[in-house]
């Protein structure tokens, strides 16, 4: 798990936006960053309920890498 110094200039995941829902993403505080190799950055507010990105790695198909950020 990284600490993400500063999301400002972060670039939101298209398929993040696409497929999971704003209410979720605003219920647990979080945002999918970049994408690549199967793999996807995911800024959380809250790392202490890793489930919440447990399903957003399920719903894209993607192993999901948490990273931790303000909300």
């Amino acid at each position: 798990m990284d600490v993400l110094g500063e999301v400002d200039g972060a670039s939101v995941a298209g398929d993040f936006v696409e497929r999971i829902p704003v209410a979720f993403a605003r219920r647990y505080g979080i945002v999918g960053l970049t994408s690549t190799n199967g793999r996807m950055r995911v800024a959380a507010a809250d790392l202490s309920d890793l489930r919440p990105l447990d399903d957003v790695g399920k719903v894209l198909g993607v192993e999901v890498e948490p990273v931790l950020a303000g909300r």
